[in-house]
């Protein structure tokens, strides 16, 4: 949940009474929702509502857009023989420790609660065997990506997983039509193992020698060694888990598949991976990896070898590979396993392998292949840290557009009749002028416009509480409003409750306020959203004039009210409760 300090706001007066309602004006039908774009294909699908998801409070997913039905789609890209589902699984692993986490939503249930998201997923997995350049890969998610630019005018977001990210990287290539004006199209892209330099076990599958030549985590026998018996213990049976990595091993497959398109390509250094081009530099890039360090003792006849420790990144696709450009932004899940590999005559036959978490050593055993291991190539869509990244990353670029577009409806808004005059008042830039009032009389928003708040402090004047409101009212927010009648006599200030499309919802104003002699300065203290409910806070300085006494003779005292949103009714609150000072005194 945001939550906004906000200015002082002069008032006339100070206990609670009285409330006031507004009906909703007419809003503009909106062309463009994300289910009407016209850039759906069989490709290209919003993402539905997956059932059971919830947000980490427990909520239902709720799906709003931004303010005057703003969007900003985020695509999912899945990987080489994946599909649009390997983002639905929960998250529900984590690399601090192998088992579960206790986990109620998807990694898109997370993005489409995100307020002005719009989630598409774009499936290949019927060529997937072939490489990026295929028309129904590279060139078609280049179109995806023109379209829903075009549509919601807003730069698009890419999440992808593996292969996913090459084929954004094709997006790019001078073979595409507009490929030179993409980027301008796309904000942020974040990738999850995507091998950019390729795949070592690829390599190896197709029986291509790492060792010689290259040094680092490809290098040494422990790494050969290792690779070897996963193959081995994958064996020859095909599975569609998609969980288990054994359906990334082109060994598993039948031979079209090992030498098909895609699999030729993903070798590590394949000249097909190096003319890919590159991410261009305005593009926000994050790249996610899987970091595994297995420490093997392997033995020889019962003859024990030298212990050796062999980095697999995620099995599948190296550090190395996933993040080629440390200096660019980047994380990794690291897990750290022991792995005894016992091997009989050769090492392709009769391998077994046992690998147990060293930071949970008391019997825990999962096969290196198992689908529980959280940095595993097919599970880093599951794994709570490396998705944490994600969700940060997603939700730093669209927020940062929610808050501009949310400033510039707050500056335009129409003021209804009867809350700050008899007469409805639209704003601009911020601010209007109450006609008839000599110019002194007007409406502002703290932050907008020309206006300067009273006492110099800064001034905000939005409340995003999506996070913390129940349906029907997610996607509200709070817009602070000054309300000068000077010389005509009316209202001071008012909180006005709107939903994101600019809906009015209800308002807390400023006039109904008042204390027992009217001696109070009173100022709101900032407010946010709470299960429904608009919690707001007033602090004030008074004096007791029953004594005829000056300010010091009452403390600052701070209350805190609790309103219930109703949209269509009167904004009604629960009881006064004192945070601070004494609310009977003056």
């Amino acid at each position: 949940m945001m939550r906004r300090s906000l200015a002082a706001v002069a008032a006339a007066a100070l206990l609670l009474a009285g409330t006031v309602t507004f009906a909703a004006p007419a809003v503009a039908a909106t062309a463009v929702t994300p289910s009407v774009t016209g850039c759906e294909t069989s490709q290209l699908k919003l993402a539905p509502h997956i059932a059971g998801d919830k947000d980490p409070d427990g909520h239902d997913i709720s799906i709003s857009p931004g303010p005057k039905g703003m969007f900003v789609p985020v695509i999912m890209v899945h990987g080489w023989n994946g599909e649009p589902a390997n983002f639905t699984g929960k998250i529900d692993l984590t690399a601090n420790k192998v088992g579960k986490v206790d986990s109620r939503t998807s990694l898109v249930g997370q993005l489409q609660d995100m307020a002005g998201s719009a989630v598409y997923t774009f499936d290949y997995h019927q060529w997937s065997d072939r490489w990026v350049t295929d028309s129904h890969i590279g060139p078609a998610l280049a179109t995806a990506i023109d379209c829903l630019y075009k549509a919601s005018g807003q730069k698009v977001i890419l999440v992808a997983h593996s292969m996913g990210g090459l084929a954004i990287e094709q997006t790019f290539s001078s073979s595409i039509p507009r490929s030179n004006t993409r980027a301008s199209e796309i904000s942020t892209v974040v990738t999850l193992g995507t091998p950019y330099k390729g795949s070592a076990l690829d390599s190896i599958a197709h029986g291509v020698t790492l060792s010689n030549g290259i040094t680092g985590p490809l290098g040494g026998q422990g790494f050969l060694t290792l690779t070897t018996a996963i193959l081995a213990a994958c064996g020859q049976a095909s599975t569609v888990n998609a969980d288990n990595i054994c359906t990334k091993v082109g060994l598993l497959k039948p031979v079209t598949t090992l030498h098909s398109d895609a699999a030729n390509a993903l070798q590590y250094g394949s000249k097909q991976i190096n003319a890919l081009p590159s991410m261009p530099d305005s593009i926000h890039l994050l790249q996610l990896a899987g970091h595994a360090n297995y420490e093997t003792q392997s033995s020889w006849f019962r003859q024990l070898r030298e212990a050796s420790t062999a980095h697999l990144g995620d099995t599948i696709v190296t550090e190395a590979s996933a993040v080629p450009s440390p200096s660019k932004d980047n994380a990794q899940a690291t897990c750290t396993y022991t792995v005894n590999v016992k091997q009989a005559a050769r090492d392709e036959a009769g391998v077994i392998l046992g690998v147990v978490a060293k930071n949970d050593a008391r019997g825990l055993s999962v096969p290196v292949i198992d689908g529980s291991v959280p940095c595993g190539h097919g599970q880093l869509t599951r794994d709570i840290e490396l998705t944490n990244d994600t969700l940060g990353a997603v939700y730093d670029d669209i927020n940062a557009r929610m808050e501009r577009a949310l400033f510039n409806a707050a500056a335009t808004i129409t003021v209804p009749a009867g809350v700050c005059t008899e007469n409805p008042l639209t704003l601009a830039s911020g601010a209007v002028t109450i006609p008839d009032s000599g110019g002194y009389g007007g409406i502002y928003v703290p932050g907008i416009g020309t206006e300067e708040v009273d006492d110099g402090r800064p001034a905000e004047a939005l409340a995003d509480g999506r996070a913390q409101m129940s349906d029907p009212y997610r996607g509200a927010l709070a817009i602070e409003f000054l309300c000068s009648t000077s010389g005509i006599g009316g209202a001071q200030s008012y909180i006005g409750i709107y939903k994101n499309d600019l809906t009015p919802v209800g308002v807390v104003s400023g006039y109904t306020l008042t204390t027992a002699s009217g001696a109070g300065q009173p100022t709101t203290r900032g407010f946010s959203f709470t299960d429904g409910k608009l919690r707001a806070k007033f602090g004030w300085m008074a004096f007791d004039s029953s004594q005829g006494l000056g300010f010091d003779s009452c403390p600052y005292t701070e209350v805190q009210l609790d309103y219930t949103i109703s949209p269509g009714q009167d904004m009604q609150h629960g009881p006064l409760t004192t945070l601070e000072g004494d609310a009977t005194c003056g």
